[in-house]
């Protein structure tokens, strides 16, 4: 069953008590993106930010470390109530052992996030671990990017590897998912579905409208 996820760095915030509690009442999940200006050039939240915010969230939420050094900030967001914490695969290729396993003690979840760029190959020996695999079909970092349609092709590897394989994780897609990109997507085999600023935000000035649209939009692939 697909679940429809929002970004929160989409939002207007401006009108957040307005806006969330629309989304609580509509979507299945939130991703919280989490940048350092390093990894990714730009920055957006931080544990702060999430720590006065997650009172107001009635629905799960993951966290996307797009950072250098996940290593050194994640303790601050094991405090969180986040349900997963998801970590590009490049920063951590020398400790995602160590890592992965304090994300399961504090009872999160183990995400891993692909660049369009990083190849599959770590699957062999992760794919047993993870809870999830967030594949990027944007470059990360900034919102209203082109879709990169060779993705399509990536997410369709990773379904035949966890079905050929009898495993579970979910496959979660972020970048430029909107109504023209979903469909390839869902026939590949999304799960997870982020959307942002082309895929619900600018569907309709009412908020409210643009939620009902995109999952009658749903209901109807």
């Amino acid at each position: 069953m697909y679940q429809l996820s929002v970004s929160l760095q989409c939002m207007d915030f401006k009108r957040f008590p307005e806006q969330i509690s629309v989304l609580n009442k509509y979507m299945d999940r939130y991703h919280i993106d989490i940048f350092d200006g390093n990894y990714v050039p730009n920055i957006v939240f931080g544990p702060e930010i999430i720590e006065n915010i997650e009172t107001e969230l009635t629905l799960p939420f993951d966290i996307h470390l797009a950072v250098n050094k996940p290593d050194v900030v994640i303790e601050s967001f094991l405090k969180s109530k986040a349900d997963t914490i998801c970590m590009h695969i490049e920063t951590v290729n020398h400790q995602f052992f160590r890592i992965s396993d304090r994300i399961v003690q504090v009872g999160k979840k183990v995400g891993v996030v692909l660049n369009p760029i990083t190849g599959l190959e770590s699957l062999d020996y992760i794919g047993w671990v993870i809870d999830r695999i967030t594949i990027m079909t944007v470059d990360p970092g900034f919102t209203g990017q082109k879709f990169i349609y060779p993705m399509l092709k990536k997410i369709d590897k990773v379904r035949s590897f966890r079905e050929n394989n009898n495993l579970s994780f979910q496959i979660e897609v972020d970048g430029a998912v909107n109504r023209e990109t979903i469909p390839d997507l869902f026939r590949a085999g999304a799960d997870i579905y982020i959307l942002g600023t082309s895929g619900l935000f600018k569907i309709d000035e009412n908020l409210e409208i643009a939620c009902t649209t995109i999952r009658n939009f749903f209901q109807n692939l």
